[in-house]
């Protein structure tokens, strides 16, 4: 893990800037981070993924079949979320303003 970047800190604690991950999601969190230039804005800013760069991503990590629609899958929840969390703080930000 230390090879990724990821400590161990002392026991029992927790880091609330830390982001921790399970072991499984740590390739799609990785296709996640490498996507993030392929956002599409209008404007009112981010509107979703550019899917011709998620598709071209995901070819040039040769990622295909069974792993591929898992992929795109894991990609689209976590795209609904992002967009759901900023959302959700633009209309708080505009209600509170």
């Amino acid at each position: 893990m230390a090879a990724l970047g990821i400590t161990q800190g002392e026991e029992g604690s927790i880091d609330p800037d830390a982001i921790y991950l399970w072991p499984e999601t740590i390739p799609v969190w990785g296709l996640w981070q490498s996507l993030q230039t392929q956002w599409n804005e209008g404007m009112g800013g981010r509107t979703g993924l550019n899917y011709p760069g998620v598709f071209a991503l995901l070819d040039e990590r040769r990622i295909r079949g069974r792993r591929r629609r898992e992929a795109i899958e894991c990609i689209q929840a976590a795209e609904r979320a992002w967009l759901d969390v900023h959302n959700a703080a633009a209309l708080a930000a505009e209600h509170k303003g």
